[in-house]
């Protein structure tokens, strides 16, 4: 009797972790998946974030450029630069506008 107990509660312990393995397999693709997105959104982010900083630091030159000659514009434009200095496109920029004064 002991043995058929045994091998019945053997039986049931297998089954139990089968189907704790088939919920965590589920569980960890589910999970996967939502890596996969949240990375693809962070890059999606970061591209805009950069596509913004460069559209805000063409536009300040365009509105220092063309606007008056003691304009405090400079100001904010210079704080842009020098918060994004690791950004080689807003450093092209930068260099394109102050090259004509060295």
């Amino acid at each position: 009797m002991r043995e058929r107990s045994g091998v019945f509660i053997l039986g049931l312990s297998l089954t139990l972790l089968q189907n704790v393995d088939e919920h965590f397999s589920r569980y960890v693709r589910m999970l996967e998946k939502q890596r996969i997105i949240d990375e693809h959104e962070l890059s999606q982010m970061k591209e805009d974030k950069e596509c913004f900083l460069e559209q805000a630091v063409e536009n300040y030159i365009k509105c220092l450029q063309s606007g008056e000659r003691h304009n405090l514009r400079v100001f904010r434009l210079m704080s842009l630069w020098f918060h994004n200095s690791g950004s080689i496109e807003v450093n092209k920029m930068i260099k394109v506008i102050v090259t004509p004064f060295t």
